[in-house]
Protein backbone atom coordinates (compact mmCIF):
# COMPACT_ATOMS: atom_id res chain seq x y z
CA UNK A 1 0.00 0.00 0.00
CA UNK A 2 2.56 2.38 1.04
CA UNK A 3 4.26 1.19 -2.75
CA UNK A 4 1.34 2.17 -3.96
CA UNK A 5 0.99 5.68 -2.29
CA UNK A 6 4.61 6.53 -3.41
CA UNK A 7 3.93 6.02 -6.87
CA UNK A 8 0.96 8.17 -7.07
CA UNK A 9 2.05 10.81 -5.34
CA UNK A 10 5.52 10.92 -7.90
CA UNK A 11 3.19 11.13 -10.70
CA UNK A 12 1.10 13.53 -8.77
CA UNK A 13 4.65 15.79 -8.26
CA UNK A 14 5.21 15.09 -11.95
CA UNK A 15 1.87 16.19 -13.82
CA UNK A 16 2.13 19.52 -11.18
CA UNK A 17 5.48 19.95 -12.39
CA UNK A 18 4.54 20.10 -16.38
CA UNK A 19 1.42 21.76 -15.39
CA UNK A 20 3.09 25.27 -13.92
CA UNK A 21 5.42 25.73 -16.96
CA UNK A 22 4.23 28.12 -19.11
CA UNK A 23 2.82 27.17 -22.56
CA UNK A 24 5.63 29.45 -23.63
CA UNK A 25 8.48 27.50 -22.25
CA UNK A 26 7.30 24.23 -24.32
CA UNK A 27 9.73 23.56 -27.48
CA UNK A 28 9.61 20.25 -29.12
CA UNK A 29 13.09 18.94 -30.93
CA UNK A 30 12.29 17.42 -34.83
CA UNK A 31 14.83 14.35 -35.90
CA UNK A 32 16.67 16.68 -38.28
CA UNK A 33 19.06 19.74 -38.06
CA UNK A 34 16.93 22.44 -40.06
CA UNK A 35 19.38 24.33 -42.81
CA UNK A 36 18.91 27.46 -41.28
CA UNK A 37 20.36 29.60 -38.69
CA UNK A 38 17.70 30.75 -36.56
CA UNK A 39 13.91 29.43 -36.03
CA UNK A 40 11.32 30.45 -34.09
CA UNK A 41 8.04 28.36 -34.91
CA UNK A 42 4.82 29.08 -32.63
CA UNK A 43 1.50 27.67 -32.20
CA UNK A 44 -0.58 31.03 -32.50
CA UNK A 45 -3.07 29.26 -30.89
CA UNK A 46 -1.70 28.45 -27.51
CA UNK A 47 1.16 30.88 -28.02
CA UNK A 48 3.25 27.30 -27.49
CA UNK A 49 6.67 28.18 -29.04
CA UNK A 50 7.03 25.05 -30.59
CA UNK A 51 10.34 24.85 -31.49
CA UNK A 52 13.79 27.46 -32.05
CA UNK A 53 16.86 27.42 -33.10
CA UNK A 54 19.44 30.64 -31.98
CA UNK A 55 16.16 32.76 -31.61
CA UNK A 56 18.60 35.89 -30.11
CA UNK A 57 20.94 35.59 -33.12
CA UNK A 58 21.34 39.52 -34.29
CA UNK A 59 21.09 39.09 -38.17
CA UNK A 60 20.76 41.13 -41.38
CA UNK A 61 17.07 41.07 -41.79
CA UNK A 62 16.76 41.73 -45.29
CA UNK A 63 13.19 42.40 -46.75
CA UNK A 64 11.87 41.04 -43.69
CA UNK A 65 12.45 44.72 -42.51
CA UNK A 66 9.16 45.36 -44.77
CA UNK A 67 7.11 44.09 -42.41
CA UNK A 68 7.90 46.74 -39.95
CA UNK A 69 7.30 49.90 -42.54
CA UNK A 70 3.91 48.00 -43.59
CA UNK A 71 2.68 47.80 -39.63
CA UNK A 72 3.13 51.68 -39.45
CA UNK A 73 1.56 52.01 -42.58
CA UNK A 74 -1.51 50.14 -41.28
CA UNK A 75 -1.48 52.12 -38.06
CA UNK A 76 -0.85 55.56 -39.36
CA UNK A 77 -2.69 56.16 -41.98
CA UNK A 78 -6.61 55.52 -41.25
CA UNK A 79 -7.79 55.21 -45.18
CA UNK A 80 -4.89 53.22 -47.23
CA UNK A 81 -7.60 52.93 -50.10
CA UNK A 82 -8.38 56.68 -50.46
CA UNK A 83 -4.47 57.95 -49.31
CA UNK A 84 -2.77 59.07 -52.44
CA UNK A 85 1.23 59.60 -52.32
CA UNK A 86 3.60 60.97 -54.63
CA UNK A 87 6.68 59.34 -54.87
CA UNK A 88 9.68 61.86 -53.96
CA UNK A 89 12.14 61.70 -56.13
CA UNK A 90 14.98 61.19 -53.78
CA UNK A 91 14.05 57.99 -52.27
CA UNK A 92 15.00 56.53 -55.77
CA UNK A 93 18.54 57.75 -55.68
CA UNK A 94 20.17 54.68 -53.71
CA UNK A 95 17.83 52.42 -55.90
CA UNK A 96 19.23 53.17 -58.92
CA UNK A 97 21.69 50.11 -60.41
CA UNK A 98 20.97 48.35 -57.18
CA UNK A 99 19.31 45.41 -59.14
CA UNK A 100 16.54 44.93 -55.96
CA UNK A 101 13.33 43.81 -56.28
CA UNK A 102 10.81 46.61 -57.31
CA UNK A 103 7.00 47.10 -58.32
CA UNK A 104 7.89 50.00 -61.14
CA UNK A 105 6.41 53.11 -59.07
CA UNK A 106 8.04 55.93 -60.63
CA UNK A 107 9.43 59.05 -59.14
CA UNK A 108 6.95 61.29 -58.76
CA UNK A 109 3.98 58.88 -59.29
CA UNK A 110 0.63 59.11 -57.41
CA UNK A 111 0.20 55.68 -55.61
CA UNK A 112 -2.60 55.06 -53.39
CA UNK A 113 -1.34 53.38 -49.96
CA UNK A 114 -2.78 50.58 -50.61
CA UNK A 115 -1.07 49.24 -53.85
CA UNK A 116 1.96 50.69 -51.85
CA UNK A 117 1.39 47.48 -49.27
CA UNK A 118 0.85 45.46 -51.83
CA UNK A 119 3.80 46.45 -53.65
CA UNK A 120 5.88 46.16 -50.75
CA UNK A 121 4.34 42.12 -49.40
CA UNK A 122 3.97 40.79 -52.95
CA UNK A 123 7.11 41.65 -55.40
CA UNK A 124 9.13 42.63 -52.27
CA UNK A 125 9.31 46.49 -53.69
CA UNK A 126 12.16 48.30 -52.25
CA UNK A 127 11.33 51.87 -53.58
CA UNK A 128 7.40 50.84 -52.14
CA UNK A 129 9.19 50.44 -48.95
CA UNK A 130 10.89 54.16 -49.11
CA UNK A 131 8.32 55.90 -50.24
CA UNK A 132 6.07 54.87 -47.15
CA UNK A 133 9.14 55.46 -45.25
CA UNK A 134 9.34 59.17 -46.64
CA UNK A 135 5.36 59.79 -46.18
CA UNK A 136 4.69 58.27 -42.77
CA UNK A 137 8.29 60.05 -41.43
CA UNK A 138 7.12 63.81 -42.71
CA UNK A 139 9.63 63.94 -45.73
CA UNK A 140 12.25 62.68 -43.37
CA UNK A 141 13.44 58.94 -43.41
CA UNK A 142 15.61 59.45 -40.08
CA UNK A 143 12.29 60.27 -38.45
CA UNK A 144 10.45 56.93 -40.02
CA UNK A 145 13.63 54.96 -38.74
CA UNK A 146 13.02 56.26 -35.12
CA UNK A 147 9.12 55.22 -35.54
CA UNK A 148 10.62 51.81 -36.59
CA UNK A 149 12.67 51.39 -33.60
CA UNK A 150 10.22 52.99 -31.01
CA UNK A 151 7.85 50.56 -32.31
CA UNK A 152 10.09 47.59 -32.25
CA UNK A 153 10.44 48.06 -28.62
CA UNK A 154 7.11 48.92 -27.93
CA UNK A 155 6.46 45.20 -29.14
CA UNK A 156 8.84 43.72 -26.90
CA UNK A 157 12.34 43.45 -29.57
CA UNK A 158 15.22 43.52 -27.60
CA UNK A 159 17.88 42.95 -30.46
CA UNK A 160 16.36 44.87 -33.03
CA UNK A 161 17.96 47.88 -34.96
CA UNK A 162 16.63 49.24 -37.90
CA UNK A 163 18.83 51.77 -40.26
CA UNK A 164 16.49 51.23 -43.38
CA UNK A 165 12.68 50.49 -44.40
CA UNK A 166 13.41 48.35 -47.15
CA UNK A 167 16.13 45.88 -45.87
CA UNK A 168 18.60 46.09 -48.25
CA UNK A 169 21.07 47.14 -45.57
CA UNK A 170 23.00 44.74 -43.11
CA UNK A 171 24.92 44.15 -40.18
CA UNK A 172 27.76 46.79 -41.14
CA UNK A 173 25.37 49.23 -41.61
CA UNK A 174 23.60 48.41 -37.58
CA UNK A 175 20.46 47.49 -38.90
CA UNK A 176 19.52 44.14 -37.88
CA UNK A 177 17.26 41.65 -35.85
CA UNK A 178 16.43 38.22 -34.52
CA UNK A 179 14.06 35.37 -35.36
CA UNK A 180 12.24 36.15 -31.95
CA UNK A 181 12.15 39.80 -32.72
CA UNK A 182 10.43 39.20 -36.25
CA UNK A 183 8.08 37.07 -34.94
CA UNK A 184 6.69 39.59 -32.66
CA UNK A 185 6.71 42.21 -35.30
CA UNK A 186 5.02 39.99 -38.20
CA UNK A 187 2.76 38.82 -34.96
CA UNK A 188 1.30 42.53 -34.80
CA UNK A 189 1.06 42.63 -38.41
CA UNK A 190 -1.32 39.11 -38.50
CA UNK A 191 -3.14 40.82 -35.84
CA UNK A 192 -4.40 43.31 -37.92
CA UNK A 193 -6.64 40.34 -39.48
CA UNK A 194 -8.05 40.88 -43.24
CA UNK A 195 -6.38 44.40 -43.85
CA UNK A 196 -3.19 42.49 -43.85
CA UNK A 197 -3.64 38.89 -44.28
CA UNK A 198 -5.87 39.49 -47.15
CA UNK A 199 -2.78 41.41 -48.61
CA UNK A 200 0.12 38.84 -48.37
CA UNK A 201 -2.32 35.65 -49.50
CA UNK A 202 -2.82 36.99 -52.62
CA UNK A 203 -0.93 35.68 -55.27
CA UNK A 204 -1.27 38.89 -57.61
CA UNK A 205 -2.88 42.29 -57.40
CA UNK A 206 -3.45 44.66 -60.32
CA UNK A 207 -1.53 48.22 -60.31
CA UNK A 208 -3.78 50.72 -61.54
CA UNK A 209 -3.13 53.15 -64.66
CA UNK A 210 -1.14 56.40 -63.11
CA UNK A 211 0.18 59.82 -64.24
CA UNK A 212 3.07 57.83 -64.74
CA UNK A 213 1.97 54.42 -66.46
CA UNK A 214 -0.91 54.73 -69.09
CA UNK A 215 -2.03 51.07 -68.56
CA UNK A 216 -2.73 48.81 -65.32
CA UNK A 217 -0.18 45.90 -65.04
CA UNK A 218 0.47 42.85 -62.71
CA UNK A 219 3.10 42.28 -59.90
CA UNK A 220 3.36 38.88 -58.17
CA UNK A 221 3.63 37.58 -54.50
CA UNK A 222 7.09 36.21 -54.31
CA UNK A 223 5.86 33.07 -52.09
CA UNK A 224 6.48 30.41 -54.10
CA UNK A 225 4.80 28.03 -51.06
CA UNK A 226 1.60 29.40 -52.60
CA UNK A 227 1.50 28.60 -55.68
CA UNK A 228 0.29 25.20 -56.84
CA UNK A 229 2.42 25.16 -59.92
CA UNK A 230 5.65 25.23 -57.74
CA UNK A 231 7.59 22.16 -56.28
CA UNK A 232 7.59 23.70 -52.72
CA UNK A 233 3.77 24.71 -52.66
CA UNK A 234 2.24 23.56 -49.53
CA UNK A 235 -1.90 24.06 -49.33
CA UNK A 236 -1.77 25.03 -45.69
CA UNK A 237 0.28 27.94 -46.09
CA UNK A 238 -0.78 31.76 -46.01
CA UNK A 239 1.84 34.53 -46.36
CA UNK A 240 3.78 36.37 -45.19
CA UNK A 241 6.74 37.75 -46.41
CA UNK A 242 9.96 36.93 -48.07
CA UNK A 243 13.30 38.13 -47.63
CA UNK A 244 16.83 37.46 -49.25
CA UNK A 245 20.41 39.25 -49.55
CA UNK A 246 23.84 37.64 -49.39
CA UNK A 247 24.29 38.63 -46.03
CA UNK A 248 21.25 37.58 -45.11
CA UNK A 249 20.76 34.23 -47.20
CA UNK A 250 16.72 33.34 -47.99
CA UNK A 251 14.33 34.18 -44.97
CA UNK A 252 10.83 33.39 -44.74
CA UNK A 253 8.11 34.20 -42.58
CA UNK A 254 5.07 32.37 -42.85
CA UNK A 255 1.78 30.93 -41.17
CA UNK A 256 0.15 27.60 -41.23
CA UNK A 257 -3.30 26.28 -40.31
CA UNK A 258 -4.45 22.52 -40.40
CA UNK A 259 -5.87 20.52 -38.46
CA UNK A 260 -7.33 22.95 -36.64
CA UNK A 261 -4.17 24.63 -35.28
CA UNK A 262 -2.50 27.59 -36.58
CA UNK A 263 1.22 28.40 -36.56
CA UNK A 264 3.58 31.20 -37.35
CA UNK A 265 7.32 30.07 -38.72
CA UNK A 266 10.23 32.50 -39.09
CA UNK A 267 13.08 31.29 -40.76
CA UNK A 268 16.31 33.32 -41.43
CA UNK A 269 19.85 32.66 -42.75
CA UNK A 270 19.07 29.58 -44.52
CA UNK A 271 22.02 29.22 -47.50
CA UNK A 272 22.08 31.78 -50.12
CA UNK A 273 21.65 29.75 -52.96
CA UNK A 274 18.89 27.87 -54.56
CA UNK A 275 17.89 24.24 -54.66
CA UNK A 276 17.60 21.84 -57.49
CA UNK A 277 14.11 22.80 -58.37
CA UNK A 278 15.39 26.51 -58.57
CA UNK A 279 13.77 27.93 -55.26
CA UNK A 280 15.60 29.54 -52.78
CA UNK A 281 16.20 27.90 -49.66
CA UNK A 282 14.02 28.87 -47.06
CA UNK A 283 11.02 27.32 -48.38
CA UNK A 284 12.08 23.95 -48.53
CA UNK A 285 13.72 24.18 -44.84
CA UNK A 286 10.01 25.81 -44.03
CA UNK A 287 8.54 22.97 -46.13
CA UNK A 288 10.26 20.28 -43.95
CA UNK A 289 9.50 22.23 -40.74
CA UNK A 290 5.74 22.79 -41.04
CA UNK A 291 5.99 19.02 -42.20
CA UNK A 292 6.90 17.41 -38.84
CA UNK A 293 5.17 20.09 -36.98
Amino acid sequence: MKKFFASTFAVLLLFLAVASVPAAAVTFTPPFEPNADAVYLVNLDTGTVVYQKNADKKRAPASLTKLMTALLLMENVPDLDNTKITAPGYVFDELYNSGSSTADICAHEEVSATDLLYAMMLPSANEAASIVADYVGGGNLSNFFYLMNNRAKELGCTNTNFACAHGLYGLDKNHYSTAHDMYLIAKACYDKGDLFMNVVTSLDHTMPASNKHASAYTIRNTNAMMRQDSDVYRSYVRGIKTGSTPEAGYNLISTATKDGQTYMLVVMGTPYEKDADGYGLAFSVSAQIYDWA
